[in-house]
């Protein structure tokens, strides 16, 4: 299968929410650092996506998976986030959302635990 993208589209069309990549905060001053997020058994690259919600930015940055953890590079110390996370197996749907303070050489370990889309669509709403 094509992974992720076939079960959840994130659909930020006609909402203030955008995109950024981790070119973004270049010319941040403070040091930049990286984010691994490690979620619980079952969770990986084969049926889960991981975002950072940056609320200064109101934008999402998408992860890339490297073995057990889904990774974010680049992103400024001190920076006020939300790690978003999504996985669908066996037709169960599971989110986290974690607020962080990001501290260098940042490691997160979460817990997705069963949701609908309704609930999670209404948990991004809320953020």
């Amino acid at each position: 299968g094509g992974g992720w993208q076939d079960y959840y589209y994130f659909d930020i069309t006609g909402d203030s929410l955008g995109w950024i990549n981790c070119d973004y905060f270049w010319n941040d001053p403070n040091p930049l650092t990286n984010i691994d997020v490690i979620p619980n058994s079952g969770h990986d690259h084969t049926n889960t996506n991981v975002y950072l919600y940056i609320q200064s930015a109101n934008s999402v940055i998408g992860s890339w998976y490297n073995v057990d953890s889904f990774d974010f590079n680049n992103i400024p110390e001190t920076t006020t986030a939300t790690i978003v996370a999504i996985s669908e197996i066996s037709g169960q749907y599971y989110s986290a959302f974690v607020p962080i303070t990001v501290v260098a050489n940042h490691t997160e370990n979460i817990t997705l635990a069963p949701t609908t889309l309704a609930q999670f669509e209404t948990d991004l709403d809320n953020l």
